[in-house]
């Protein structure tokens, strides 16, 4: 019996065969709304993507920090080694004998503001040590930031204090991302007490706060202060701005909550940067060489 040879005629797309519109059948009316779905997903996705690539600038913002050329009063600049081959940029001021050496960590900025606060005023006649580093990737250091090599460049500031001045006890100061830093370095470390002001829970809620429509959780680095500052056994003073609109309050509030007999205060009339110095008189009294 003879093979028989089917064609399979191909049915013409009415969309594409060059009918007149007039003559088309409608469109389903589903086509519409998930066409619409389909263009918010690759636009949201294509957003996620660039998020998530360049994350480290969008949360550091290195390249908005100006250069500092002169160490503040009463200091000296120096170059802090980290451990995987790094050179920091910081401003060191020796403590007088028998006072404890304030260990700073800025946010976005420069350590600077950090070095002259503790180096003068108060501090300075009280013959308060400072040493303020600028993190990795900011003006005057090399490399660029991540939450492991921030906290590299706290152990690197850490080391240095020890070796300049060998008897002093630290003190660990940061301010915004720079406290989950002064966090991790007094959980990991013995310290004479920990000061933080407008401090993150961590650097996902940081974003998600920011960002709420953004999957933070995916985010690379953290910095966990929150888990961190349960168990740190130094003192601990917390300060917030209550006009803060980068730092919620409930940040600190939830600092505190995880810091067993932790000090919270709360500044009214404080934003993120004003916020700096209000609660020194008490941290100086908190923090002075007779706790030992």
């Amino acid at each position: 019996m003879p093979a028989r040879t089917i064609f399979y005629v191909p049915t013409p797309n009415p969309y594409r065969s060059g009918l007149d519109s007039k003559d088309l059948p409608p469109r389903p009316l589903w086509h519409y709304p998930l066409a619409a779905f389909a263009g918010l997903f690759l636009v949201y996705a294509l957003v996620v993507g660039l998020f998530l690539s360049s994350q480290r600038e969008i949360l550091f913002m290195t390249r908005i920090v100006r250069t500092v050329t002169k160490a503040p009063l009463n200091t000296v600049k120096v170059e802090v080694a980290t451990f995987d081959g790094e050179r920091l940029m910081g401003f060191w001021r020796a403590p007088a004998p028998g006072m404890p050496v304030m260990v700073g960590f800025h946010d976005i900025g420069s350590p600077e503001p950090i070095a002259e606060r503790f180096a003068t005023g108060d501090w300075g006649r009280a013959g308060w040590g400072v040493l303020a580093v600028a993190f990795r990737g900011y003006p005057g250091s090399t490399g660029r930031p991540s939450a492991q090599g921030l906290v590299e460049d706290g152990e690197a500031a850490r080391a240095f204090v020890m070796r300049e001045a060998p008897e002093a006890r630290m003190v660990f100061y940061g301010h915004g991302f720079g406290g989950a830093v002064a966090t991790r370095m007094a959980e990991m470390h013995e310290a004479q007490g920990l000061y933080l002001e407008a401090a993150h829970t961590s650097l996902r809620d940081y974003c998600g706060h920011h960002f709420p429509w953004l999957p933070c959780w995916l985010m690379s680095d953290r910095l966990w202060t929150e888990d961190w500052i349960a168990h740190v056994q130094a003192p601990v003073l917390i300060v917030q701005g209550g006009r803060d609109w980068i730092v919620p309050t409930s940040f600190a509030e939830r600092l505190a909550r995880a810091s067993e007999g932790s000090r919270l205060r709360i500044a009214p009339k404080a934003d993120n940067l004003s916020v700096r110095g209000v609660a020194d008189a008490e941290a100086m009294e908190m923090f002075g060489p007779r706790r030992r």
